[in-house]
């Protein structure tokens, strides 16, 4: 039996017949997770169990529900240029050829990059192991908890290197950006003898897809790229949503 308990810290029990010690303060309170059915995942090649983190703890996944949180969706798709409003600008002082051939100072000049984004969905990413494998080999089975943490972290296309790139992107998505957030869980599970496995997080994401077009103060439009961004998702409560799995192994 597993059971996913938010916010506590417990000591790890790798013993038969322990009880767990349940140290935390915020322990009072707290209801008991239900059970995850366990199903095979064609990603982890292997049998799992899934929980949804959500603003009311975590919810136990049947193999449909975490089936369907793995589909991408799309969240909006708009003609180029309905959302970038941040010009990026960056003093770059030139030189400029006047009609007359005389090669005059371009104190004032300057560029700057505008996104215009296409198109925005959200998915399930890679997983994280957060966890190394977990092993019993006590006749009789093993009662086991472990507290982990994850934090996921933006991230932009390869192409996108510049501070000034990155700052227009920023500005020019329709969503409130987010650079990274952070997850910790306590789970507390109990393992038959020769059973063994790991703990993985999934984070959800959003993807905004878009073009940088570059302009100067002087000559306007200068070129554009293809860009895109990934962001994770925070629920209301500040934490990272997305899925824990525990992966037999």
């Amino acid at each position: 039996m597993m059971k996913f308990i938010k916010g506590l810290v417990v000591s790890t029990t790798f013993a038969l017949g322990l009880s767990l010690c349940f140290t935390s303060p915020y322990a009072a309170g707290k209801a008991e997770v239900k059970q995850a059915e366990r199903f095979y995942d064609p990603e982890f090649k292997a049998e799992i169990s899934a929980y949804e983190n959500t603003e009311n703890g975590l919810v136990p996944l049947t193999q449909e529900e975490y089936k369907a949180l793995n589909e991408e969706k799309e969240e909006m798709e708009s003609p180029e240029g309905t959302s970038a409003n941040l010009f990026n600008r960056s003093s770059n002082p030139s030189v400029k050829s006047s009609t007359d051939g005389i090669v005059t100072p371009m104190d004032n000049y300057y560029e700057y990059w505008r996104y215009y984004e296409s198109s925005v969905t959200t998915y399930t990413g890679n997983p994280i192991q957060v966890t190394s494998t977990i092993y019993c080999n006590t006749s009789g089975g093993c009662s086991i908890s472990k507290s982990v943490s994850s934090t996921v972290s933006s991230s932009y296309s390869a192409n996108v290197s510049t501070s000034a790139e990155k700052s227009a992107i920023q500005s020019g998505v329709s969503y409130t950006w987010v650079s990274s957030a952070s997850d910790t869980s306590t789970y507390t599970f109990n393992l038959a003898k020769g059973n063994k496995g790991y703990i993985a997080f999934k984070p959800t994401k959003r993807k905004s897809s878009g073009t940088l077009k570059k302009y100067s103060n002087w000559d306007g439009f200068l070129y554009s790229k293809s860009a895109y961004c990934r962001n994770p998702v925070k629920l209301s409560n500040g934490e990272a949503k997305g899925v824990y799995t525990f992966i037999y192994q």
